[in-house]
């Protein structure tokens, strides 16, 4: 079953925008990999900005 992570960095996102991007992602999987919709994960994570460092410093 195809899994696709997708890692939301200190973001804003709402619900309503989580739920369709998780519907069209699962779209363009099912069409591109033959897999039912039904078989598609789509997982969120989220991560906060003190959470994440970029060229050795830690974001704040």
């Amino acid at each position: 079953m195809p899994t696709v992570r997708v890692d939301l960095l200190d973001s804003k996102i709402t619900v309503v925008q989580k739920r369709e991007l998780a519907h069209s992602l699962t779209q363009v999987v099912s069409e591109t990999l033959g897999y039912p919709t039904d078989r598609v994960v789509i997982i969120f994570r989220r991560t906060a900005k003190g959470d994440i460092a970029r060229g050795g410093k830690l974001g704040e």
